[in-house]
């Protein structure tokens, strides 16, 4: 019986290390629960100041007393204060924006509102998120109604209860926001989060520590009855 235990320890300590040197992933979605009005538990952002001809300012997700946000934009800005709408200088384009929580473990959702000047009818909106962990990837918003048109709310949402380091919306090649508006944050309605691969790897560590501290026991008992 010693050696099968001897073979399967090794083994089982080099899964539990693999599975530890592995990225955990997070993983978000287009939030299909928004529509005209909120999606479900957005917080607003807000300014507290009106900005003018800027391309970084911030402003807080709930309040006075909520959690600051930094926006980082491509194409200088105005917007005015509090549930405002953003908006590029006479003459100038707004490409991108980035939103940068100064909490990191607090957002699991992102949703904004506005409208486009693309070059057709309609166009494209990307929207790309980085996690508290590092992990990033992008989602695409096909068919975004053309000028002179508010598309309806888009949004994003963890899948996983893993929360947004940063989330960046940009259009594409070509075309710009000819406003940018009513952007809110959530933490509600996070799901169960998944362990982690480190998490499993010290639970197999644990159970093989278990397993092999019983066989000690029984060989030291069978030793001692002889």
């Amino acid at each position: 019986m010693r050696t099968p235990l001897l073979f399967l320890t090794p083994f089982a300590l080099a899964s539990g290390l693999t599975l530890a040197s592995m990225p955990a992933h997070a993983t978000f979605k287009i939030d299909l629960s928004c529509g005209e009005a909120h999606c479900a538990g957005g917080t607003d952002f807000k300014n507290d100041s009106a900005i003018h001809d800027k391309s970084t300012f911030t402003g807080t997700v709930g309040g006075h007393a909520g959690t600051a946000v930094t926006v980082d934009t491509v194409g200088n800005i105005n917007t005015g204060a509090g549930f405002s709408t953003i908006k590029p200088v006479l003459g100038g384009t707004l490409t991108d924006l980035l939103f940068t929580p100064a909490d990191d473990t607090l957002f699991s959702d992102f949703s904004f509102r506005g409208q486009l000047a693309p070059l057709g009818d309609e166009g494209l909106i990307f929207v790309k998120w980085t996690d508290s962990l590092g992990t990033s990837d992008t989602l695409v918003f096909p068919g975004v109604p053309g000028p002179d048109e508010d598309f309806g709310r888009l949004g994003i949402v963890s899948m996983d209860g893993e929360t947004l380091k940063s989330v960046e919306v940009f259009t594409a090649a070509g075309e710009s926001f000819k406003e940018f508006k009513q952007v809110q944050f959530s933490a509600e309605g996070i799901p169960p989060s998944i362990p982690e691969p480190s998490t499993w790897a010290m639970m197999l560590l644990g159970i093989v520590g278990l397993g092999y501290a019983g066989y000690r026991r029984t060989t030291t008992t069978r030793a001692a009855l002889i």
